[in-house]
C-alpha cells in the first residue's frame, strides 16, 4: 500500500455530507476534490515505516472522528486495501470507500462510494483523455449487491442524464441511493443546475445532493 496524505476535513457531498472524517489517500491518482472542504490538518509519510499499519491506525484513532473515507484514484486496484479497511473498522470507525467504479472488488467498508464518470460529459474540453477511467457495468453491479453504496454522478449538463437513467436502470440501482451532484463551478451555472437536478429528481426519484 502506498498511502500519499492523510487529512482531516469535513466531506462535502453524498448521503454523509457535513460529517468530519480522516481522509486517506492512497496513491494512484490525485484525491477526489468534489468531496471535501479545504484540509484542517494534513499529514505526508516520510518513509516506508510511517505507513505500517498499526502506527497509521493509531494516527486516525487521535482525532477520533468516527469516520474514514479511502480515496485516490482507485483504492480498490490496492492488494492491501482489505486490511487498512478491516483495522479501521476495528477501531470504530465507518468506512467509505471511493471508487470509479471501473473495477469490484472486495475489502470490508460500510459504504461504497460510486463516484461515476459519464462516458460523455457535457463539459468544458469534451474529447480529452478522462481523469477516471470509464465505469463498467459488470463491476458496478457486483458492487451495490455486495455492499450498502451510493452512486453518485457529477452533472454540468441536462443531456447528461439520458445516461444516468439508462445504467441506473441497467445495473437496477435503488433508486434513492442514486445521488445527482451539481457540478458548478460558477454561482449562475450552480443555480440553473440546481433547479433542473431538482426537478429529475422528482421525476425519476432519485436524490439530490447539494454540494457544501
Amino acid at each position: 500500500m502506498i498511502l500519499s496524505e492523510i487529512f482531516y476535513s469535513i466531506q462535502g457531498e453524498g448521503m454523509l455530507a457535513g460529517t468530519p472524517a480522516a481522509f486517506l489517500c492512497l496513491a494512484g491518482g490525485p484525491p477526489r476534490q468534489t468531496w471535501r472542504h479545504p484540509p484542517q490538518q494534513r499529514w505526508k509519510p516520510e518513509s516506508e515505516e510511517d505507513i505500517f499499519l498499526g502506527p497509521l491506525l493509531a494516527k486516525v484513532r487521535r482525532q477520533w472522528y468516527e469516520h474514514a473515507v479511502i480515496t485516490g484514484g482507485e483504492p480498490l486496484e490496492d492488494a492491501e486495501l482489505g486490511a487498512l479497511t478491516g483495522g479501521l473498522r476495528r477501531i470504530d470507525n465507518h468506512v467509505t470507500i471511493e471508487t470509479s467504479g471501473a473495477i469490484a472488488a472486495t475489502a470490508p467498508c460500510d459504504l461504497m462510494s460510486i463516484n461515476v464518470s459519464l462516458r460523455n460529459p457535457a463539459i468544458p474540453g469534451k474529447g480529452k483523455e478522462p481523469q477516471w477511467p470509464d465505469y463498467s457495468v459488470d463491476a458496478i453491479r457486483q458492487l451495490i449487491r455486495a455492499y450498502d453504496y451510493q452512486l453518485k454522478f457529477t452533472l454540468t449538463d441536462r443531456a447528461e442524464m439520458e445516461e444516468v437513467v439508462n445504467l441506473v436502470r441497467e445495473v437496477d440501482a435503488v433508486r434513492h441511493k442514486v445521488l445527482l451532484v451539481p457540478a458548478g463551478p460558477k454561482a449562475k451555472d450552480l443555480k440553473e443546475q440546481r433547479e433542473w437536478m431538482i426537478e429529475a429528481s422528482f421525476f425519476f426519484g432519485y436524490r439530490f445532493a447539494p454540494r457544501l
